[in-house]
C-alpha cells in the first residue's frame, strides 16, 4: 500500500496541509518543521502519486476535455 500524505503528517506530528505547503514549497514553515517534514518523507519512501500533479488543480480522478469553439 502506498505511503499517503495522511502517513508523513501523522508521524512528523503534524498536519496534512503543513506536508502538502513542504512538498509544494508554499506558505510560510517553521524551518525546523520543514526539515522534519522533509526526513519523514525520506524515511517513509514517500513518493506523490502521478495522477495528482496532471491538469493543474485535478483530483486524481479528474478529467478535462479541450475543444475548439
Amino acid at each position: 500500500m502506498p505511503i499517503t500524505i495522511a502517513d508523513v503528517a501523522t508521524h512528523a506530528g503534524v498536519s496534512k496541509t503543513t506536508v502538502s505547503r513542504v512538498l509544494n514549497g508554499k506558505g510560510e514553515l517553521n524551518p525546523a518543521t520543514a526539515a522534519r517534514v522533509r526526513q519523514v518523507i525520506a524515511e517513509l519512501g514517500y513518493v506523490p502519486s502521478a495522477g495528482r500533479w496532471g491538469w493543474p488543480g485535478a483530483g486524481p480522478r479528474s478529467s478535462g476535455c479541450w475543444s475548439p469553439r
